[in-house]
């Protein structure tokens, strides 16, 4: 009797404070790993909505094969299949190729599903997230972002850890040295 009452009490007690709700395990029953922790793990890639604000990417010039080739007005670089919407924050394709030179850079858009490429008309804008777009540094070479570089790299404007992979012995005298702080 008193174990009946004790267990009462705690019922009680519990019933207060928020549990975690747990499957119940039966003989013949396997918990798997996602009922005991449902956001845990590998997740696909859930799709994302529309970005907050978007950034003009570039405009469109023609449709071909099914995909609208357009040119960049952005200083940056889309990421491949990068979502990119029009102004109102209408997803109407993924980023499929980038083509050019840097200094004049043309994209190709494969459309969603319900978008035909050739239903737009020249000079139509399109928009991208600003977090799906690469600074051009990137595919630079050292040699444009270094004045000194391309004189053999002797190490003079490198940073140290360039300077210590592109530089042989003779250049470890000339690189300048640092100074430490008193």
């Amino acid at each position: 009797m008193e174990a009946e009452a004790d267990l009462a009490a705690a019922e009680e007690e519990d019933s207060e404070e928020v549990r975690l709700a747990l499957p119940t395990p039966t003989h013949n029953t396997v918990l798997a790993h996602t009922d005991l922790f449902p956001l845990s793990g590998r997740g696909g890639f859930a799709p994302q909505g529309p970005p907050a604000s978007v950034l003009e990417l570039g405009s469109f010039m023609h449709a071909t094969e099914g995909e609208m080739v357009c040119t960049s007005s952005n200083p940056k670089i889309p990421y491949f299949n990068a979502p990119v919407f029009l102004e109102n924050k209408t997803p109407i394709g993924k980023v499929d190729e980038i083509l050019g030179p840097l200094n004049q850079v043309y994209f190709t858009i494969k459309p969603t599903e319900g978008i035909v490429a050739t239903s737009f008309k020249a000079g139509d804008k399109f928009f991208i997230g600003g977090d799906k777009l690469l600074p051009l540094e990137r595919y630079v070479p050292l040699s444009a972002l270094y004045s000194d570089a391309g004189d053999r790299y002797r190490g003079k404007f490198l940073p140290e850890t360039f300077a210590d992979t592109l530089c042989t012995g003779s250049c470890q005298s000339q690189r300048p040295r640092q100074v430490q702080p008193e």
